[in-house]
C-alpha cells in the first residue's frame, strides 16, 4: 500500500523509514513533511520534497517537544517519537468524532 493511500483508511500514515537531514529531497522528504504537518499543532511546512531550513525548524521543534536530541537529523528514534504522536492524534480524533 503508498504511503498516500493511509488517509482512505483512515489510520495513520507511516513515517519515513530513511535517515533524512537538510539537503535531503525526495518522495521521502515529502513524506516527512506530510507527517509533520500532521503532528504539529500550528508549524505549516511547505510539502515540497526539499529538506530545507523550513522543514530542519519544524524538525527541531517536534524533536524539542518530544524530549529528543535536537539534532536536525530525522532517524530512527525521531521516527519512532513521530508515528505515536500520528496514533496518539487518531485515537483523538476518533474519540471526538
Amino acid at each position: 500500500m503508498a504511503w498516500w493511500n493511509w488517509f482512505r483508511k483512515k489510520s495513520v500514515p507511516p513515517v519515513p523509514i530513511y535517515f533524512l537531514r537538510q539537503g535531503s529531497n525526495g518522495s521521502a522528504v515529502k513524506q516527512l513533511q506530510h507527517c509533520l504537518n500532521l503532528a504539529m499543532a500550528r508549524k505549516r511546512v511547505k510539502e515540497d520534497g526539499v529538506f530545507g531550513k523550513e522543514t530542519l525548524l519544524a524538525l527541531e521543534i517536534f524533536q524539542v517537544r518530544s524530549h529528543l536530541k535536537i539534532d536536525g537529523v530525522y532517524g530512527p528514534l525521531t521516527a519512532d517519537a513521530l508515528e505515536r504522536r500520528l496514533k496518539e492524534k487518531t485515537k483523538i480524533k476518533k474519540i471526538g468524532t
